[in-house]
């Protein structure tokens, strides 16, 4: 039984991640979540940390660049699932758009994936 606190909604969109080192690195956002995003990339920094997530999506007639700062909360072979930290009002349009939010304010718990090869949720696993 998963324990999450909003449901995830799957996507394909690259990504930049900035890690608190300086060191960058490019991935895919495979899900989100009002909570956190789980980025499939074959870096993984060698202990848990802040990550600044850099992605472009398409807002309206505009592509919008946006920066979601998060923390590293889990690792693995696939990737690394990422819980946000403090949004700016960009990325919390940003991120409401990409969850659906704007169109649905309070998704069915149906909404999360459980069967979806896109939504990565190894054991254990918690992006709040």
């Amino acid at each position: 039984m998963e324990h999450r606190w909003h449901p995830r909604f799957p996507l394909s969109i690259p990504v930049t991640l900035h890690f608190n080192d300086g060191a960058c690195a490019r991935g895919e956002a495979v899900n989100i979540s009002q909570g956190g995003i789980f980025i499939a990339t074959l870096t993984c920094p060698a202990r848990a940390g802040c990550v600044d997530v850099r992605l472009t999506v398409p807002l309206s007639s505009d592509r919008v660049s946006v920066r979601l700062p998060a923390m590293i909360v889990h690792r693995d072979e696939r990737g690394l699932g990422l819980m946000f930290r403090s949004l700016d009002a960009q990325a919390q349009k940003t991120l409401r758009h990409l969850t659906c939010a704007e169109l649905d304010p309070d998704p069915p718990a149906a909404s999360v994936y459980p069967d979806s090869p896109a939504a990565p949720r190894p054991a254990g696993y918690y992006s709040g």
